[in-house]
């Protein structure tokens, strides 16, 4: 059982930095030609419950410390997203992109480690 919270996990990992690919797209598309930001609203937020899901499959596989402290601080990350443009600060929401970057990364690193631990566990024979 725990195999397949593991690769469901990966899978939504893989899924969510496609998702954060686009959203990079849709916030320049917004940028430079679209009247409305509406659709990068939107895919922000399914980002951020895609996110939520994978926090509680990392609790529930008990896919390993690191994991789930690293599934934990990309939830965060996203949830904080949605803040630094409510905040109505220049300063503050000029961190959007900054945080957007650090969310990138998060999900690379997650995603890394996750074949890396798949690594690791077929050398030892764990199931």
């Amino acid at each position: 059982m725990k195999k397949w919270f593991f690769m469901f996990h990966r899978i939504l990992t893989i899924l969510i930095l496609l998702g954060v690919v686009v959203e990079f797209y849709l916030a320049g598309l917004g940028t430079f030609h679209a009247e409305s930001i509406q659709l990068h609203v939107v895919t922000g937020e399914a980002l951020w419950g895609a996110s939520l899901v994978l926090l509680v499959i990392s609790l529930i596989s008990m896919a390993g410390k690191r994991i789930m402290v690293v599934s934990l601080a990309l939830f965060v990350l996203l949830f904080l997203q949605s803040m630094l443009v409510q905040v109505r600060q220049l300063f503050v929401e000029a961190l959007h992109p900054v945080n957007a970057v650090l969310i990138f990364s998060v999900t690379v690193y997650l995603l890394m480690d996750s074949f890396q631990q798949s690594k690791i566990s077929k050398k030892v024979g764990a199931p």
